[in-house]
């Protein structure tokens, strides 16, 4: 019997978990699907002689493509066989105590700015949220785009939210 498990399980390899990776590398997988290896190619040809490299801002997928941690170039060729997109942490921006909450302006609306602090037990606060209901959920980078300051009142939801 057991020579028979041994031979069931000498060709079975454990299947990889699929990989995990930001919506940017995503977008820019889907958009090379078609001829991925030469894309890969071209892409590493491109952004490591890019001499403006280290004075400008770099794109999110170069980022993520410039670190070596993230095994980008294999990383890129197992998502062939399928992938997930990470979820981003989100957070919520409140003031005292939670009685103001910072949300995007409605967009009927028409304001000179796109934020603005809401009382949490007010009506309008109730009605964008029907409309929208994560209306007031920002990622981090989100945040700090507003105003850096914003980020030590920035609290995380949890998925289940």
């Amino acid at each position: 019997e057991v020579d028979q498990v041994k031979e069931v399980f000498a060709d079975w390899q454990p299947q990889q978990a699929l990989p995990v990776v930001p919506e940017c590398v995503a977008e820019w997988y889907e958009s090379h699907t078609e001829d991925l290896e030469f894309a890969i190619y071209v892409f590493c040809g491109e952004f490591y002689r890019d001499s403006s490299r280290s004075t400008r801002e770099l794109t999110d997928f170069e980022k993520w493509f410039d670190d070596d941690e993230n095994s980008p170039i294999e990383t890129l060729i197992r998502m062939k066989n399928g992938y997930q997109v990470e979820k981003p942490q989100l957070y919520r921006v409140c003031l005292l105590g939670g009685r103001h909450t910072l949300t995007r302006r409605h967009p009927r609306k028409t304001l000179p700015f796109n934020y603005t602090f809401l009382w949490s037990w007010s009506d309008e606060l109730k009605e964008m949220r029907e409309i929208n209901e994560k209306v007031d959920l920002f990622t981090e980078q989100e945040i700090k785009a507003i105003d850096e300051r914003y980020w030590q009142f920035a609290v995380p939801v949890e998925d289940e939210e």
